[in-house]
């Protein structure tokens, strides 16, 4: 995705402010995140640049900083909170907020490191902002650990999430879905054709080993990933759209087997075979085999 004008203005000032905080003793590493790093910033986009320290640096040192960069006059300070929080350092530059947002060594390590109890929440947020950041500066290759440490999460957990979202799928066909119409409640179909739909993504996801992204930016995600069933965004995007529940009940149960064929070549230790058997009797069988 090409980014924005916007996006690259904003770059450019995380630079230059980066450059200044980079200079600090005691930081160790900063990034910028948000619709600056996604490339799709407007004019109303702020800029968000993670700071990490092994020690808060000097505030009149800071000062010294913001009287060079800021152009509101009132700039916003760092501070302590309660909780061992700290309030974010904001400030103007070219007509753009800037907030720099601290932490430490440790809160930038610790990401990812206990992913198997976030495997009920993929889209956590510290995971997805990290996947989308762009670092600034580094020297002590922060940044790179946690990168690796993502590129080589085992295989099992990838296992777990998709065997669970696959179930989820099969639920939504066989329980949730035919009982949404016969209870008449239309809101309940909805949310579980996108819960249905948001599960197969995953699936998608987690066979290229991506098991955090986030699901808005799908299509151009899936468009970069080397495991995707033939057709599926396609697919996917009929079954957003067919209007006819009972249809689309049937596209959700097709669309779910031809990524199962998927699953198998790569990871058929994924597969359970109780999903398989639900679903070729879905196919054929319109009444709900779960209830």
């Amino acid at each position: 995705m090409r980014a924005t004008t916007e996006a690259l203005k904003r770059l450019d000032i995380a630079k230059r402010v980066a450059q200044a905080y980079a200079k600090l003793d005691g930081v160790d590493s900063l990034a910028v995140g948000g619709s600056t790093a996604r490339g799709n910033a407007d004019r109303f986009s702020d800029v968000e640049i993670w700071m990490t320290y092994s020690s808060l640096p000097d505030e009149e040192a800071r000062k010294q900083i913001l009287n060079k960069l800021d152009e509101s006059g009132h700039p916003v300070l760092m501070k302590d909170l309660e909780g061992g929080a700290k309030l974010a350092e904001t400030f103007r530059v070219s007509g753009v907020q800037v907030s720099i947002l601290p932490g430490t060594n440790d809160d930038l390590l610790s990401v990812g490191i206990d992913i198997e109890k976030h495997l009920g929440e993929p889209s956590e947020k510290g995971l997805a902002d990290f996947h989308d950041c762009v670092v600034l500066y580094d020297p002590k290759g922060l940044y790179e650990t946690v990168k690796r440490r993502r590129e080589n999460y085992p295989v099992d957990l990838g296992i777990k999430l998709i065997k669970r979202k696959l179930y989820e799928v099969v639920k939504i066909c066989a329980v949730d879905i035919p009982r949404a119409l016969r209870n008449g409640n239309w809101l309940w179909i909805l949310d579980s054709r996108s819960t249905a739909q948001e599960a197969l993504l995953r699936v998608v996801f987690a066979l290229n080993r991506d098991y955090f992204p986030r699901v808005k930016d799908a299509e151009w995600l899936i468009l970069s990933m080397t495991h995707v069933p033939k057709g599926f965004l396609k697919g996917i995007s009929e079954y957003a759209r067919e209007p006819d529940i009972r249809k689309a009940r049937k596209m959700l149960i097709n669309l779910t087997k031809d990524l199962i064929s998927l699953v198998e070549q790569i990871w058929p230790q994924a597969i359970d075979g109780d999903t398989v058997t639900w679903l070729d009797r879905l196919s054929e069988d319109v009444i709900p085999v779960l209830d």
